[in-house]
């Protein structure tokens, strides 16, 4: 989480980002790899 930039706000806001949105984890994990 600390490496993806499309969204700027902290690591707890991106967890809840990611927890209620499927399409910003999908973009999370992408980054991964």
């Amino acid at each position: 989480l600390k490496q993806e930039k499309s969204f700027k706000a902290g690591i707890q806001r991106k967890r809840m980002m990611c927890a209620m949105d499927q399409e910003y984890l999908a973009t999370v994990l992408g980054s991964l790899s």
